[in-house]
């Protein structure tokens, strides 16, 4: 293994979020928080406890596309490398069985670009061959689910019989019976020129496991909808008031590019909600921050990194993979923690023996090649 400076990486691993408070506000129609880009918090303001789920090595993942979360804290995912893998694991991270595989036969897909769990069922989104495909949690093909149109669609989920769907950030659509519905949202068009605003690929649906409903996020968009039967709702506002982008900069397909635009905060990303927990991202100054809203005790936190000082193991990276109840999951890369502990080792300091004894009583061994851990925090 390639050694590398402990102190280089562990400064940088346990400081690699931090978080601050915003205010809230819910009128009654929706809710409103403000938040205001802050650099660290702790993860003892709002957490009680921080597990690490090590995943089987039965079937070796790339790293984590996806990540759905059940009632029961079954873990379904999709691998990073789009190798054609879906596993489903058990909340102490053993294999509980593969879903599918490659292929042409029934039960198989060419590849997959969403999954989603429903009422006991797996949801597969095959566009390569059949469209959506479904099994149970057992991995067992399900070949008789009633037909549901995929087709021109960007993210999808499943609530009972209803697939509910968004295309390039312009419209959602439900199909409902067989029925299709269609909500266009007419966005801003280039000022003087007429010409229609781009489709934003990144827009997405997210789905409250706790309780089914379904929100909408539409990408370059400050506000996050509540899908309600065939319509749409406002459900939460995100205010960042002077840092608002404002009108005379075009949102395009060059946004990104814009240097300008980066002086200020553009758009909810990376929504995620539970029965306990409200997260989204946005991005301001070229770095991405995070807010953690507890709907419980009506607290925010908003952060660019987060210091684990729980028991000091840093989560490596900072994107929400899901949220269930009051807990949240993160991604853990093996090979990062693998080199601390290498790096550790060549250390005679008592801290750093003492940082050693807790990693390895909490994480156990560690192989650089083993399949990700998965960092589960649980809220106060």
């Amino acid at each position: 293994m390639k050694k590398t400076s402990f102190g280089a990486i562990f400064a940088a691993a346990i400081a690699l979020f931090s978080c601050g408070t915003g205010e809230e506000n819910i009128s009654s129609d929706y809710l409103t928080l403000s938040v205001q880009p802050n650099d660290v918090v702790k993860l003892s303001d709002f957490a009680e406890k921080i597990e690490f789920i090590k995943l089987a090595n039965d079937s070796l993942l790339k790293g984590i596309e996806q990540l759905v979360v059940d009632k029961n804290g079954n873990m379904l995912i999709r691998d990073a490398e789009r190798c054609f893998s879906l596993q489903l694991y058990a909340p102490d991270g053993k294999l509980i069985c593969p879903i599918g595989k490659r292929g042409n036969g029934p039960g198989e897909y060419i590849f997959v670009e969403g999954i989603d769990i429903d009422n006991g069922k797996i949801f597969v989104d095959n566009p390569g061959k059949n469209g959506m495909m479904a099994y149970d949690m057992k991995g067992n093909f399900l070949p008789d689910i009633p037909e549901m149109n995929t087709v021109y669609h960007t993210n999808f989920v499943v609530k009972g019989d209803t697939l509910i769907k968004c295309h390039g950030g312009s419209y959602i659509s439900f199909d409902i019976n067989g029925q299709p519905y269609r909500e266009q949202i007419k966005e801003r068009e280039k000022e003087g020129t007429g010409e229609a605003p781009p489709l934003h690929i990144k827009s997405h649906l997210a789905k409250n496991i706790d309780d089914g409903t379904v929100y909408w996020e539409r990408h370059y968009n400050d506000t996050i909808f509540e899908a309600v039967g065939g319509n749409i709702k406002p459900f939460l506002h995100v205010d960042f008031g002077d840092l608002k982008l404002p009108e005379d900069i075009p949102v395009d397909n060059l946004i990104s590019f814009n240097e300008e635009a980066k002086k200020y905060c553009t758009d909810i990303s990376n929504f995620k909600i539970s029965d306990g927990i409200i997260s989204f991202m946005f991005d301001y100054r070229g770095s991405v921050y995070t807010c953690i809203y507890n709907r419980d005790t009506k607290k925010q936190y908003v952060y660019r990194r987060l210091q684990n000082d729980i028991n000091n193991i840093p989560i490596m990276h900072p994107l929400i993979q899901a949220v269930q109840g009051k807990k949240i999951y993160f991604y853990v890369a093996p090979d990062i923690i693998a080199q601390i502990i290498d790096a550790i080792k060549e250390s005679t300091k008592k801290e750093d023996l003492e940082l050693l004894k807790k990693l390895t009583d909490t994480i156990g061994e560690v192989d650089e090649m083993d399949n990700p851990y998965i960092a589960v925090v649980t809220c106060k």
